[in-house]
């Protein structure tokens, strides 16, 4: 409760104990847990230039609720310059590579310009693509995106 909040209820003698206009008491407690953390930095992340530079990819499941076909996982792709989203339902989550493998075949027979990001990706050493806490937009799609898919599932 906010210290607004508790004066209001002194004044309509609420609260046994606190009288109206009685100052209150700095909890460090209460101050802890509502301190805030610092702001991110405004106006857009920065964009690669070209499309495909750089590819997020996320991994959501299991859904407590599978779909028709039996998908209780999915995949997201999402371009950083283009912001285009692919999505791809799995009903095991040992189909990452599979599907990743067939969205850059798809990727590179539709483009010239193959991904930078999956352009080493083999069985045995799936290359992950680290995130700085600079480019939040990205992140925070991401995570919309997979709670909009979680919602409809």
């Amino acid at each position: 409760m906010s210290e607004k909040v508790l004066q209001i209820l002194a004044k309509r003698e609420a609260l046994t104990g606190m009288k109206k206009g009685m100052p209150l008491k700095s909890c460090t407690h209460c101050l802890a847990g509502k301190q805030h953390r610092a702001s991110f930095q405004h106006g857009h992340a920065q964009r690669k230039p070209n499309v495909l530079d750089v590819v997020y990819s996320d991994v959501c499941g299991p859904m407590t609720t599978s779909t028709l076909g039996g998908a209780r996982y999915f995949v997201t792709f999402i371009d950083n310059h283009s912001r285009k989203v692919w999505a791809y339902a799995l009903r095991t989550k040992n189909q990452v590579y599979e599907f990743s493998s067939s969205f850059m075949l798809a990727l590179n027979e539709r483009l010239v310009e193959a991904s930078n990001v999956f352009a080493p990706i083999t069985k045995e050493n799936i290359w992950g693509h680290l995130e700085t806490t600079v480019e939040v937009t990205e992140s925070g799609m991401k995570d919309l995106f997979r709670r909009l898919l979680s919602i409809m599932a």
